[in-house]
């Protein structure tokens, strides 16, 4: 948030109306107070989009089996910044895309869940697009999504950085460890932002939104350097 400039050449005056003359600049230029959030809020984004602490506990769950000997405190570290704040700015960048692509997602997801699915099947019964792999193959939320989900059974609505994704579990397949473990999913996509450039578009994005501690229990939790960047300076 920018602040307004302050340009004030007075000459010859009492020095009382002086002081009133600095302290109402001084007022002029403070910044706006953060908007008053829910109890549940730890971050707020331009200060007008909460970032509820329950949102970023919920991922921490699935990068624990990717990092099991981290604190809570890194957990949610890592949630926030591979997972909840960039799924957050992604939807600054479309929301009108973001909005049509969700509501696409959740139409499609209540047709497969009610058996009314009416698009194509494969000669082996499947349908979307098949993806087997780990984490990398999948990413990190429905690789884990997929981890819990028994088989043949449809998921929520996922939302990554700028697509959503419904997905089943066909098989599983355990490895030595958590993060060892692969999955054979049906998924079906519906990107709202362009593939190709999103990482791009998104390093970009955050230099021109500001990112700001509400509850100060969580202020612990974010990279100093994020925290410098995320000025809302553009």
């Amino acid at each position: 948030m920018s602040t307004l400039p302050r340009h004030a050449a007075l000459a010859l005056v009492a020095l009382s109306f002086v002081t009133l003359a600095l302290v109402a600049c001084q007022r002029a230029a403070a910044p706006a107070p953060t908007p008053k959030f829910p109890a549940t809020v730890a971050f707020a984004l331009d200060e007008r989009v909460g970032i509820e602490g329950r949102e970023i506990d919920e991922a921490s769950v699935y990068i624990e089996r990717l990092e099991p000997a981290a604190s809570p405190a890194h957990l949610r570290r890592l949630a926030l910044t591979n997972i909840v704040l960039p799924r957050h700015v992604a939807r600054l960048l479309a929301p009108e895309a973001h909005a049509k692509a969700k509501a696409d997602a959740q139409a499609l997801r209540g047709a497969l869940a009610e058996g009314a699915y009416t698009g194509p099947v494969r000669e082996d019964g499947t349908v979307g697009e098949v993806v087997e792999g780990g984490f990398s193959s999948l990413g990190i939320l429905p690789w884990g999504v997929a981890l819990d989900l028994p088989d043949g059974e449809w998921s929520e609505v996922i939302e990554e950085v700028g697509t959503f994704a419904v997905l089943r579990r066909v098989a599983r397949t355990d490895g030595s460890v958590p993060m060892a473990t692969t999955v054979r999913v049906e998924a079906f996509h519906f990107p709202w932002l362009p593939i190709e450039t999103v990482r791009e578009d998104l390093d970009r994005a955050y230099d021109g939104h500001r990112l700001t501690v509400v509850d100060p229990a969580w202020a612990d939790i974010p990279p100093a350097s994020l925290l410098h960047r995320m000025q809302g300076r553009r």
